[in-house]
């Protein structure tokens, strides 16, 4: 009898031990584990913070590239206007002959050598012309141009509407079920002749 209670307070005791021993593991880990959030939650707010100033370090020293790429003709040297009146023809040379009075020499290598615009009899060079009018040539260039382009992108077009637009051929009527071979006829034997009747 005295064993069997000694038994019972034995696990008794083993018992609280181990619900103390794990109560304390778990507030030791609740401990770290908030301790581990909060390091995570003040480095999230230093990389948005860093992030933050370098987007707009990075919008204020993009907003002057910005200005410069939509820069107006007019701000444009007269360099910089040859050059894009130049390229303009070479991508698309069809465009100077829709303009009255451009006239364009080539090499023999097929390269430009020399750009002319002759207005009410008088021939100038593009190399001679002064701002004004190097604007008005790029304006009428890049008119031509661009309905060049768009004449090009209504023929893509319409090459397209014409493949979708071909008539499909008509259905087919359902095929029969072919039938078996058939054997061949056995040839019916002719008929035969009366036999005479005996008197």
């Amino acid at each position: 009898m005295k064993n069997n209670v000694i038994k019972i307070l034995a696990t008794f005791s083993i018992i609280i031990i181990m619900s103390t021993t794990m109560v304390e593991a778990q507030e030791k880990v609740g401990f770290w584990k908030r301790a581990w959030r909060k390091m995570i939650h003040k480095s999230d707010k230093m990389q948005e913070k860093v992030s933050g100033e370098t987007k707009a370090k990075t919008i204020e020293n993009a907003k002057p590239a910005r200005l410069a790429r939509q820069s107006p003709l007019e701000e444009l040297s007269e360099e910089e206007l040859r050059g894009r009146i130049r390229d303009m023809i070479i991508a698309y040379p069809e465009a100077a002959s829709f303009i009255p009075g451009l006239k364009i020499a080539y090499d023999k290598e097929g390269a430009i050598e020399h750009i002319e615009l002759e207005t009410a009899g008088e021939r100038k060079s593009l190399n001679d012309m002064d701002k004004e009018a190097l604007l008005s040539v790029h304006k009428r260039v890049a008119r031509e141009r661009t309905r060049l382009q768009m004449e090009r992108i209504q023929r893509q077009l319409n090459a397209v509407r014409a493949v979708q637009n071909i008539p499909k051929p008509p259905p087919q009527p359902p095929k029969l079920p072919t039938l078996p071979p058939q054997p061949p006829k056995i040839p019916t034997p002719p008929p035969r002749p009366p036999s005479p009747t005996r008197r």
